[in-house]
């Protein structure tokens, strides 16, 4: 065998078992079946007419009408032709067929990195399983946060470079980095990047302090140097999306709120109670060794011997009633409003943490636990007050997230490096025989004794009791005790086995130290110990159940025959509010209709303090109360549920239209004024307009009559055409949601300024005549952006290709 094969062989054999891990795991892939993922489905049902202009045009919009009123599409369905790291990314996702192709990447971008590190082939893929089998990983891929999953696993490359450059590896280093950092910035996942961001400097100051006592600062400014212009390739390649996210952020409900800022509130970013909401349990941590630690997903799946199956036999309940009822169980009992399942890491990747706390060299360990302990911190949010308090206010940016728990992808990285430096300190004989056995001793008794007490005494700290359990005092008092002994016997069972997977792994070193294992076999038995560990656990969040055939994923989208009357209605625009769904948490109304309302985190701000003003009552409710601001967005048709499942639809005879002459203005002094004053406002005759825009304004009054109109009579996503007659000029208020970064207005060709009416519509003075009136949405930023990430992009790849041929060449 040729001496470069027989080196590359290892490596190869390695992916061929990812690549059958993958297809093994989510096997129904191989008969043509998908993931039914329900944020993906949301993607689907807001991206729908997006898809369709393109289809249709040739072309594509960069905003959409089907949600909110109106929003960039940005973050929806727009693409970046000039991020050519795209090619890169559908190279490495391209391999298998969705759903294992995110666990596939998933190993290969950990195992390069634990290569890279300098463990051998067998030990970096017990890293590569390890990280990528996480159980949130499988969490999230089973509810579709595709995008989250592409930045965790391009989280590897750019720390594989930066160990890389910090070790003296400059041009192996500064390629892993350069095309790492392209990569995560491409899947465009900012939070993720975020805590990546916070490794990275983590690594850096303890590098930088290791520098300076070794005298080696020279090396260490050189790597940052390299760094630095590593990152900057990587972030000029895609600066579409980081322009046009950073311009579009400032006007989402996580940018600055001149609403806020009129009450006298903190007006930049998210409020925290929303931001905190998903706060990981001080106590619910222990589910990164016993997954059942509060009760696993917010619903399982139990069996007839489980106690609430028991109880409601027992209690006179048809067995098939209580067989129903026992396929969605309400057990988590965490301080989570709720959750699709724990985070796990494995007990043996747990215990191996731990005792490479005792074994793994100083420099090398002391990182990784400031970052663990870092990302377990952030994740209690709420929960750690005075700590996420400190973040929130102080550090750049980070008030601008939101699910706090997030924060565990740290953890995820840094709790797998340290186990597989573990085995490699113990395989290189770093330390004495006598102390890893003394170590292993000791961190069985911290490890494995921590689950032998909740063994012995599942309730030391707990009865097992749940917010959830109130729905049933007054339908059924005997499940309460019921589901407290169902999770009872979860959290004991799983405590049972992080036991016994501890064990086998420290049976497992024992064996080898004492050189009745060799070094090959250590590995072997690892691999399956862990593998068989995190696989039964993640197969209770994704399983085979969880896919269907790819013809059934459109049956989402079946049109309802509400749906159906309503698009009798052959006018070119008007909007659709639909009760008969989650309104604000559902898009299957954006994918037949305009929206009012439909579901994305990035909704425009003002939009936001709209909705919590007029849209939803006290209670949380929706309300009708306030038509006159649904009708200004020329609301025409509202689905409501009735009796028996059929649904009814209401026609709303006072929407306004795509835009009317009013021939009144009130000029308000700020946001709270001119938000608070729309209130029982009469909009057809009245606009309320911001005092900033007071000199779009000739006089205080326009005079109307009968013979004026306007008429919509083009209608595209990023372009809408207007016919207007007036024998004066008028103040005209159109039913489009107002967004200064892009919309363009013509008359006649000519550019003419619009401004903002009613807090959030578009407003202009039409003259006096017949006039064609265009508005085109053309953001400025993202076409300066897109020759930016081209000259970027063209760079990032010279400076690859330039890297590798001198490693080649060498």
């Amino acid at each position: 065998m040729h001496p470069t094969l027989k080196s590359f062989l290892p490596h190869i054999i390695a992916v061929a078992c990812f690549f059958a891990a993958a297809l093994a795991f989510n096997y129904p892939v191989l008969s043509g079946k998908a993931l039914k993922q329900s944020d993906m489905v949301q993607t689907q049902g807001m991206a729908k007419k997006l898809q369709d202009f393109e289809k249709e045009t040739g072309t594509y919009s960069l905003w959409t009408n089907s949600l909110f009123g109106g929003m960039p599409a940005y973050q929806i369905y727009a693409p970046k032709p000039n991020m050519l790291v795209k090619y890169v990314h559908v190279a490495l996702r391209s391999a298998l067929p969705e759903a294992a192709s995110e666990p596939f990447l998933l190993m290969i971008c950990f195992y390069f990195l634990f290569v890279a590190i300098g463990v051998s082939p067998l030990l970096g893929a017990l890293g590569a399983f390890a990280t990528a089998f996480s159980s949130y990983n499988f969490i999230i891929l089973e509810v579709g946060h595709i995008t989250k999953l592409y930045a965790i696993a391009y989280m590897a490359p750019v720390l594989a470079g930066f160990i890389l450059l910090y070790r003296g590896s400059f041009l192996k280093g500064f390629a892993a980095l350069a095309l790492g950092m392209a990569l995560e910035l491409y899947a465009n996942h900012i939070q993720i990047t975020y805590y990546l961001g916070l490794l990275l400097i983590i690594f850096g100051i303890f590098k930088g302090i290791e520098a300076i006592k070794q005298h080696e600062t020279t090396t260490f400014f050189r790597a940052t140097a390299l760094a630095l212009l590593a990152i900057a390739l990587g972030v000029g390649a895609n600066f579409t999306n980081l322009a046009i996210t950073y311009e579009y952020g400032q006007e989402t409900m996580r940018g600055k709120s001149e609403l806020k800022q009129a009450k006298g509130e903190k007006s930049d970013g998210l409020d925290m109670s929303y931001a905190t909401n998903w706060s990981y349990g001080i106590a619910e941590t222990a589910t990164l060794l016993i997954p059942n630690f509060r009760g696993g997903a917010s619903t399982t799946k139990l069996t007839e011997k489980s106690a609430a199956y028991q109880a409601m036999v027992n209690n006179g309940v048809d067995s098939y009633q209580a067989a129903d009822f026992i396929k969605n169980v309400p057990t988590y009992f965490g301080e989570q409003p709720g959750t699709a399942g724990p985070t796990y890491f494995g007990a043996g990747i747990v215990f191996l943490f731990v005792l490479g706390l005792f074994l793994v060299p100083k420099k090398e360990k002391w990182w990784l636990l400031a970052a663990t302990v870092l990302s377990i911190m952030l994740m209690w949010g709420k929960n750690l007050q005075w700590f996420t308090d400190l973040f929130f206010n102080y550090m750049p940016m980070y008030n601008k997230f939101r699910a706090v728990s997030m924060a565990q992808v740290i953890a995820s990285v840094c709790v797998p490096i340290m186990a597989v430096l573990c085995i490699k300190s113990i395989v290189d004989a770093q330390n004495t025989t006598a102390k890893v056995l003394k170590s292993l001793k000791i961190s069985v008794g911290i490890v494995g004794g921590f689950a032998a007490i909740f063994i012995v005494m599942p309730t030391l700290f707990t009865d097992f009791s749940a917010k959830s359990d109130l729905m049933f005092i007054k339908n059924f008092p005997p499940m309460i005790e019921a589901l407290a002994k169902d999770r009872e016997t979860m959290l004991r069972s799983d405590a049972f086995l992080a036991l016994v997977w501890v064990v086998l792994v420290a049976g497992v070193i024992w064996f080898f130290v004492k050189k009745k294992l060799t070094e090959q076999w250590l590995y072997l038995s690892l691999i399956a110990i862990t593998l068989i560990d995190l696989w039964s656990v993640n197969k209770r969040y994704l399983s085979a159940d969880d896919f269907v055939q790819k013809t059934a994923l459109t049956q989402s989208f079946e049109p309802t025959t509400a749906d159906l009357q309503i698009l009798q209605d052959k006018d070119p625009s008007y909007r659709v509010m639909n009760f008969a769904v989650n309104t604000f948490d559902d898009n299957s109304t954006s994918y037949f209709h305009k929206s009012l309302g439909g579901y994305n985190p990035a909704k425009l701000g003002r939009y936001e303090d709209i909705k919590q003003y007029y849209f939803i009552d006290d209670s949380g409710r929706l309300t009708l109360d306030n038509i006159n601001v649904l009708s200004m967005f020329n609301t025409r048709y509202f689905i409501f549920p009735q009796q028996g499942g059929a649904l009814g639809v209401q026609r709303n005879a006072q929407a306004m239209g795509n835009a009317w002459f009013v021939p009144k203005y009130t000029l308000m002094p700020n946001a709270k004024a001119e938000i608070e004053g729309l209130k029982g406002l009469n909009v057809a005759q009245t606009a309320l307009i911001s005092k900033e825009f007071e000199p779009e304004l000739s006089t205080k009054t326009f005079l109307t009559d009968s013979t004026n109109s306007i008429k919509l009579t083009q209608d595209a996503p990023n372009k809408l055409v207007y016919k207007t007659i007036a024998k004066t000029p008028q103040l005209t208020v159109f039913s489009e949601m107002y967004y200064k970064n892009g919309w363009n207005a013509y008359i006649d060709g000519k550019l003419t300024p619009h401004f903002r009416a009613n807090y959030t519509l578009r407003a202009m003075v039409v003259p006096a005549g017949t006039h064609e009136l265009v508005f085109s949405f053309e953001p400025a930023t993202y076409a300066a952006a897109e020759r930016i990430s081209l000259i970027s992009s063209i760079l990032l790849f010279v400076a690859l290709l330039g890297t590798l041929f001198v490693i080649l060449k060498r």
